[in-house]
């Protein structure tokens, strides 16, 4: 049998070659994207083109007036005509219009912030939002310190000093997101890849597994002197040695991509990650042909399966912009984990102190892969008995 496989895939070489080039082409264009525009630059610190109107000429507006200038873009238009300023937002020529209402600076004093501020925001609501928040919460506090005996001027200063340090520690978060993923840009060609690794596997396996359910093939293998247990176990090597094939394919391409910048032990622990999810497509694959053999309704059924996780599991879009209710679901599929394996590799190299979450990875895809191939052999041994 485990000669008969090699002998199969040959005959099929040309749909396999296919597969794995259109969408390794695939995985190649995606990531060369993402290096230019990287997914988590989505993420890095932005200013606002705002306008602020100051009505109240007071000590705390002023105060305000002077934050804000520190962390966004204060334009001076030489307008204060509001319908006017509604009409320059509105047109997406500035992002924001605060105004600072008469009396302000008493209201800070009294506790009673209702009216103290007025907005006009653009065609952006995420900015809208963002600015808003930030005004009330520097007027909400310097509320607190005057209700807590503080002058205005200490008030309003120590509204100002939170709110930066708060800024301050939100920008080193994302310095650190943005260092960590843009230092090793083969880790978006490695998550793309396992798409291709993927897609490969589960159709040229699907299609190989199938040639051998074949009316002459199956009642020629039939009557062979192999058990069904012998039988599997060849077919099974065999299907892990291709696997390793396609994974080696994809390191040689990342090491023609990336040579220099990923170092021996990261394409040593890519290969693993990329072997051990291949597995579980492996077992996919085995699971299909027990149920079909016809290629199309394989290929419909495989890009069903696959290309959703590539959305869920932070292949194709970053997880931070995903519910906690679909994060938490994804970590029931194989790429979840291989992902988490990814990034680990990518940031850490050689994982001195990360072997343990490591290993957790490849554990889980090694169980998910384990519960597909339990089932493709329950199902394969039940039909094989009932033909009987």
């Amino acid at each position: 049998m485990f000669k008969a496989f090699f002998k199969t895939v040959y005959e099929t070489k040309t749909t396999i070659l296919i597969y794995f080039m259109v969408f390794l082409l695939f995985a190649v264009i995606v990531a060369k994207n993402e290096e230019k525009n990287p997914i988590m630059g989505d993420f890095q610190e932005k200013s606002f083109s705002i306008v602020v109107i100051d009505n109240d000429h007071s000590i705390a507006s002023e105060k305000l007036y002077n934050f804000l200038s520190e962390t966004q873009d204060i334009k001076d238009i030489g307008m204060t005509d509001l319908k006017k300023l509604n009409d320059q937002a509105k047109f997406d020529m500035i992002d924001y219009v605060l105004i600072i209402n008469e009396g302000y600076e008493d209201k800070i004093k009294s506790g009673d912030l209702e009216g103290a501020l007025s907005y006009e925001n653009g065609e952006s609501m995420g900015a809208a939002y963002a600015l808003s928040n930030i005004c009330q919460t520097w007027t909400n506090n310097a509320a607190i310190f005057v209700a807590e005996g503080d002058s205005i001027e200490n008030a309003t200063d120590a509204a100002t000093k939170i709110a930066t340090d708060v800024n301050a520690a939100d920008i080193r978060i994302v310095e650190r997101i943005v260092n960590d993923t843009e230092s090793d840009y083969s880790n978006y060609f490695f998550k793309m890849g396992a798409y291709a690794l993927a897609m490969t596997v589960t159709m040229s396996l699907g299609v190989t597994f199938a040639s051998f359910k074949k009316e002459d093939v199956e009642h020629r293998i039939s009557v062979s002197p192999y058990s069904y247990k012998k039988r599997k176990i060849e077919l099974f090597l065999g299907s892990l040695v291709f696997c390793l094939a396609v994974a080696a394919a994809i390191v040689i391409v990342g090491i023609f991509m990336y040579g220099d910048e990923i170092g021996f032990t990261k394409l040593v622990l890519y290969f693993i990650n990329l072997f051990i999810v291949s597995v579980v497509f492996l077992s996919l694959a085995m699971l299909m042909e027990t149920f079909t053999h016809n290629f199309s309704i394989m290929n419909m059924v495989g890009n069903m399966l696959i290309l959703p996780q590539c959305f869920l599991c932070g292949m194709f879009i970053t997880r931070d912009i995903l519910s906690p209710a679909v994060v938490n679901f994804s970590k029931c599929l194989p790429f979840y984990w291989y992902v988490d394996a990814v990034d680990l590799v990518s940031k850490y190299g050689s994982l001195s102190e990360h072997y343990g979450e490591f290993f957790l990875c490849l554990g889980m895809e090694l169980m998910i892969a384990m519960i597909l191939f339990a089932a493709a052999l329950l199902v394969s041994r039940t039909r094989e008995r009932k033909a009987i």
